[in-house]
């Protein structure tokens, strides 16, 4: 989570690591393999709407306030308008991961299962898994 960034993006921001790290990370209490669903959770947003996460609230704000506001107030990402909408189990996962309390986010495994039930999420991945790269 800390070496790629977007390509529109420079050094030097925070986009990153900290600004994808579970409250418990971030608070340095105690975490479990629960923390990395915390940041699938932006990695799903990121995917899904092709853009970086909070990219409008550090145009307004600085970075800082938004990690602050990430970390103590809860902020997330939200919808881009005049883009389709995530698929109602791709939300719920993302929703997941983003929960404060670890142990309300999903497994990677439980996270997994949810994406794949869909039905044309079903028939992308039989069609591409037979492509080789």
């Amino acid at each position: 989570m800390g070496v790629a960034r977007h390509e529109k993006e420079g050094t030097g921001t925070i986009f990153s690591t900290p600004m994808y790290l579970a409250p418990e990370v971030f608070e340095t209490r105690i975490y479990n393999s629960k923390a990395d669903m915390y940041s699938l959770g932006y990695v799903l947003w990121e995917l899904w709407y092709g853009e970086t996460a909070f990219r409008d609230a550090i145009d307004r704000r600085t970075e800082y306030k938004v990690l602050d506001e990430v970390v103590k107030q809860d902020l997330r990402p939200t919808h881009i308008e005049g883009t389709q909408h995530p698929w109602d189990n791709w939300q719920h996962v993302m929703a997941s991961c983003w929960n404060k309390d670890p142990e309300l986010r999903l497994t990677a495994q439980k996270g997994w299962e949810q994406l794949q039930n869909r039905e044309d999420f079903q028939e992308n991945i039989s069609t591409t898994s037979t492509t080789t790269y």
